[in-house]
C-alpha cells in the first residue's frame, strides 16, 4: 500500500462490480461489495489495482444471508431467549401456586411454654434460645439501604483546552513557541490531495475555512499533517518536539523568496502545520519532474532566487543548517521559497544519516560542520553550492557515484573530495560552485557576493539586490552606502514565457 498516496489510488473490483473502499492499512483493505438482501451465494475474482498496478488477489466466496453463520446465530440466540422466558413463566405460575397453599403469607409459626400459638411479625428473626416461662423476644431488622451508582458526565474539551493541553506535554521550550503559533482549528479545511507521505508525515493540499473572518478566507493552503494520531498520554515524542521547534524557525521574516510558515493547528488526534499552496511541490520534485526540459538561463534564475533568500536570511542573522532542494518550493508562478527543514527527515529518508536520535543531511555539510559540528552562514554557502549542484544535475543525489554516506563524509571531511562539474553546467557557474567550496569557510564569498556573481551571469550590468549589515563588503568602497533593508534596483526577472 505504499504506493498509494491517497484513497482514491486504491481500486476494489468484485468480477467487474466496484467494491467501495472503507478503509487501508499496509496490513488490510476492507470494502463494501453492496450486497442486497439476502444476497446470492456465488465465487467471484477479486482484483486490486493500486495507481496504474493491478493485482489479482484471488477468489472470493460470498453467501446468501440464509446460509450465513449470523444468520444460524441469530436463529439459535432466538430459540434459547425463547426457551428462557417459558422457563421463566413456569416458575412465577409454580412461585405462585405454592404461595396459595400458605395463607398466613410466609409468617412463621413458634409454639410458646403456654402452648398458644404466637405469629411472628414481617422483618423480625427468632432469638437462637428462649427462657421457659418467659415469652420471646424478638430483634428488629433495619431495611437493607441500596445505593445507586453514581454517574460520571464526562465533559467534551473545548479546542482551547485541547491546543492548550497539547502545548503542555511538549518540552517547555518547543510549548511555548508552538502556543504563539497557534491557530483554530475550525479555520482550515485539510483537503485529500496529497503530495509527498513518510513514514510518519504525509503532505497534503488544504484551505482557510471560506466562512472565517480571516483575511485569507478560501485561499489554498500546503499542510505537513501526520499519517497517524499522536500519541494520547504522556510526553510527545523528541523528533516531533524538534521538528515542531523547527517549523517556527523562518515564521517571523518576510521576503519574497522565503516560505513563512502560517500557523500550527491541533485537534485531538493531530496536528497540522499552514503554509501558503506552494503547487509545484518541493524544488527537488519540480527539478525531477521537469529534467531536460530547464533551460540554462532558468536555472540561474531558480539560483539566484535561492541566494537572495538565503541573502536576506544572512543578515537577519540566521544559519538554515539544513539548506537543499528538497527544502525549497516553487510556486505556480514559478516563486522559488527556503522553507524550514521540519520533517524533510521522513519525507526525504535517503538524503539523512541517522545517528543516536539525530538526522544529518552529510552530503550537504561542510567540512567544519562535518567536522566540529560548527555551522555560520559560510557553511550555508557550502551547502548553496550543493544545492546549484542539484538544480544542474535535475536534483540527483550529490555524490551519487559514493553509495555510503560515512564514506561521503570521510572524503568530503578530510581528503577534499569535491562534486563534479555537471554535463550541461558552464565553467562561469561551475566557477560559482567551486568558490562555494573552498575549503576554508574563510575563503568563501557570502551570499551577497554569490548574488553578484550569478546577476554577472545573466546580466554583466546589472545592479543588484543590497540589504543592510553585508559581510565582506568595505563601507564606501563603491561609493555608496548601504541601507537597511533596500532594494536597489533588483535585477530583472526573465520573462514569464520563458519559464517553466
Amino acid at each position: 500500500m505504499n504506493d498509494a498516496c491517497n484513497d482514491s489510488d486504491v481500486t476494489i473490483t468484485l468480477d467487474d462490480k466496484n467494491c467501495a473502499l472503507l478503509s487501508r492499512s499496509n496490513d488490510l483493505i476492507t470494502c463494501d461489495p453492496g450486497e442486497t438482501f439476502p444476497g446470492t451465494a456465488r465465487t467471484v475474482q477479486v482484483k486490486v489495482k493500486i495507481g496504474n498496478k493491478e493485482f489479482a488477489w484471488g477468489e472470493l466466496k460470498i453467501n446468501s444471508f440464509w446460509t450465513n453463520t449470523e444468520f444460524i446465530g441469530i436463529a439459535a440466540g432466538a430459540g434459547v431467549f425463547l426457551i428462557a422466558i417459558i422457563v421463566i413463566v413456569i416458575c412465577i405460575v409454580r412461585c405462585r401456586n405454592r404461595t396459595q397453599d400458605h395463607p398466613d403469607d410466609g409468617i412463621p409459626l413458634e409454639i410458646t411454654p403456654s402452648n398458644t400459638t404466637k405469629r411472628v411479625p414481617n422483618n423480625y428473626t427468632t432469638p437462637s434460645h428462649t427462657t421457659k416461662g418467659v415469652e420471646n423476644e424478638y430483634t428488629r431488622i433495619n431495611p437493607v439501604a441500596f445505593i445507586q451508582p453514581q454517574q460520571t458526565l464526562v465533559r467534551t474539551r473545548t479546542p482551547k483546552e485541547i491546543a492548550d493541553a497539547f502545548c503542555k506535554r511538549l518540552r517547555s521550550n518547543v510549548g511555548k513557541v508552538v502556543k504563539t503559533s497557534l491557530i483554530e482549528r475550525c479555520n482550515i479545511e485539510p483537503g485529500k490531495i496529497c503530495t509527498n507521505k513518510g513514514k510518519k508525515i504525509r503532505v497534503i493540499s488544504g484551505q482557510y475555512n471560506a466562512s472565517t473572518s480571516s483575511p485569507y478566507s478560501g485561499s489554498s493552503l500546503t499542510i505537513k499533517t501526520l499519517l497517524e494520531s499522536y500519541p494520547e498520554e504522556g510526553d510527545l515524542p523528541d523528533w516531533l518536539n524538534n521538528n515542531l521547534l523547527e517549523c517556527t524557525g523562518l515564521q517571523d521574516f518576510d521576503n519574497d523568496n522565503v516560505l513563512r510558515m502560517k500557523g500550527i493547528a491541533v485537534d485531538a488526534k493531530n496536528i497540522y502545520i499552514i503554509y501558503p499552496a506552494m503547487s509545484n511541490k518541493t524544488l527537488k520534485d519540480y527539478l525531477i519532474s521537469k529534467k531536460e526540459h530547464l533551460t540554462t538561463e532558468q536555472r540561474l534564475e531558480i539560483c539566484t532566487q535561492v541566494a537572495e533568500g538565503m541573502n536576506y536570511l544572512s543578515t537577519q542573522g540566521i544559519v538554515h543548517k539544513d539548506l537543499a532542494a528538497r527544502n525549497c518550493w516553487v510556486s505556480r508562478d514559478f516563486e522559488v521559497k527556503i522553507s524550514d527543514a521540519s520533517f524533510s527527515f521522513d519525507l526525504y529518508p535517503d538524503e539523512y544519516l541517522e545517528s543516536i536520535g539525530r538526522y544529518q543531511p552529510i552530503r550537504w555539510m561542510a567540512p567544519e560542520s562535518l567536522r566540529q559540528g560548527f555551522y555560520d552562514t559560510k557553511s550555508d554557502v557550502w551547502s548553496y553550492g550543493v544545492l546549484v549542484w542539484e538544480v544542474f544535475t535535475n536534483g540527483h543525489m550529490p555524490y551519487f557515484e559514493i553509495r555510503s554516506n560515512d564514506e561521503v563524509k570521510q572524503k568530503v571531511r578530510d581528503e577534499g573530495y569535491r562534486l563534479r562539474k555537471p554535463n550541461d553546467c558552464s565553467d562561469a557557474i561551475f566557477h560559482v560552485l567551486e568558490e562555494c567550496h573552498k575549503n576554508s569557510s574563510e575563503d568563501r564569498p557570502n551570499f551577497f557576493i554569490v548574488q553578484n556573481m550569478l546577476d554577472n551571469i545573466i546580466n554583466p550590468t546589472s545592479p543588484i539586490v543590497s540589504y543592510a549589515n553585508q559581510q565582506d563588503l568595505a563601507a564606501g568602497e563603491d561609493g555608496m552606502e548601504d541601507y537597511e533593508n533596500i532594494r536597489i534596483n533588483p535585477p530583472p526577472r526573465p520573462p514569464k514565457g520563458r519559464r517553466p
